[in-house]
């Protein structure tokens, strides 16, 4: 498949060197392991927001590694299934800013807030199955070019970091021009019955009102 036909305008950030090594190495990945998300979804999150729509970065770490779950959208769900333990802490924690109030109808897919101009990657694209971290030091270099090449043509972006490995890749991005957060992974609060604070999502949206003049709706469903 060419750049164009995978990642549209965000063929314009990525290095094509970097590219061209991962998916020659997912080649022989997936043709001999158990490897998530569908090979077909492993650049969607960047099919779902165009380059000039975003407003938000959220990195994790990597896919789910149980079959069924990972999307090629960070964090999210399909259709149909039991929300993973780091969802429903995300899910809990945005709840927060809409005074607690319990939201039967939560866009588990989190293609809505792709389309308000949110891109939800994750600091390696694909795992392993059952194998958490499998994959990540196959992506650091992509993701590490990437981030360099968006952050520094793209000015006023807000940058969630969520967990060590996500921060980790903060050295990468240019911070004089955007808005660089972080917080513990959901995985963390899930594991260890903790609520995630919601500051982080509050605070990204007192920064796009301040700079932009508008704001995410967490609890958006379409």
């Amino acid at each position: 498949m060419s750049m164009d036909s995978i990642y549209g305008n965000w063929k314009h950030y990525v290095n094509k060197t970097e590219h061209d090594l991962v998916t020659k190495r997912l080649s022989s990945l997936y043709g001999n392991n158990s490897v998530f998300p569908a090979q077909r979804n492993v650049f969607r999150a960047f099919r779902e927001c165009r380059p000039h729509d975003v407003k938000v970065v959220i990195i994790g770490k990597d896919p789910y590694s149980k079959k069924g779950y990972a999307t090629g959208i960070a964090f999210a769900n399909p259709v149909g299934i039991e929300p993973a333990p780091s969802l429903k802490v995300i899910k809990d924690s945005v709840s927060l800013l809409y005074d607690n109030t319990v939201i039967t109808k939560f866009d588990n897919t989190l293609e809505s807030w792709c389309r308000q101009g949110i891109l939800l990657i994750k600091y390696a694209l694909t795992v392993e199955e059952g194998n958490s971290g499998s994959h990540m030091l196959l992506w650091y270099p992509y993701m590490r070019e990437l981030l360099k090449n968006f952050s520094s043509r793209n000015k006023g972006v807000v940058y969630m970091l969520l967990g060590s490995d996500a921060v980790s890749l903060g050295e990468f991005i240019d911070p004089v021009n955007n808005c660089i957060m972080d917080e513990k992974h959901p995985s963390w609060y899930a594991r260890t019955g903790n609520m995630m604070p919601s500051d982080i999502f509050k605070v990204c949206n007192k920064y796009l009102k301040l700079h932009y003049n508008t704001s995410i709706n967490w609890m958006k469903t379409f």
